[in-house]
């Protein structure tokens, strides 16, 4: 019985060849994608040409009269990848001003992943939609002020002005609710 010999170099190309075709590569690298865009949103405080500073979420060429995450005061905290999840690989963003701190997870599961038909070539490309959730927590004792708020949006939306809309559309939507605590008893 006659064995193939592989060279590494080889092994690792045609093995990475097969990896990029499951549906868990497909979700990663959307993420890797989307995580890099968020990133590039919360620009790390640094000093230009000229003196000039420029700080978290500064976008050049902002139209006037928009608002930014500079505007509203907000700072990155932590952004992270996550894909230890059996279903739901997400990106995690949190993002403070002065009172509260934001947490943002978009979530891409894994039938998402799989193509409808298995004829057609199916790629990270094909995915469009994530699943956002989103939380608000006070800063001085962290408790849960609003959330978890659930939509599903398109990933090719989400920009500095869309997560700005997002935050408004959630805590507008909120304030109309109003929680009872009633005990129930027989």
């Amino acid at each position: 019985m006659k064995q193939k010999i592989y060279r590494y170099s080889q092994y690792i190309r045609e093995s990475d060849e097969v990896l990029q075709l499951t549906p868990q590569t497909y979700i990663e690298t959307k993420l890797r994608d989307l995580e890099q865009k968020l990133r590039n949103m919360f620009e790390v405080t640094n000093v230009e040409e000229g003196g000039k500073i420029k700080r978290y979420g500064e976008i050049k060429g902002k139209e006037e009269g928009e608002v930014n995450f500079q505007d509203l005061g907000l700072e990155l905290q932590s952004l992270e990848l996550s894909k230890y999840s059996k279903v739901y690989d997400n990106v995690k963003l949190k993002f403070s001003d002065e009172e509260f701190l934001y947490d943002i997870t978009f979530t891409i599961n894994l039938k998402d992943a799989v193509p409808k038909d298995p004829k057609k070539d199916f790629s990270d490309k094909d995915i469009k939609e994530c699943q956002v959730i989103f939380k608000k927590y006070d800063l001085d004792n962290f408790k849960l002020v609003l959330g978890p708020k659930n939509k599903t949006v398109k990933i090719d939306d989400i920009n500095e002005d869309y997560l700005i809309k997002l935050k408004v559309e959630f805590e507008e939507g909120s304030e109309g609710e109003k929680e009872e605590f009633k005990i129930e008893t027989e």
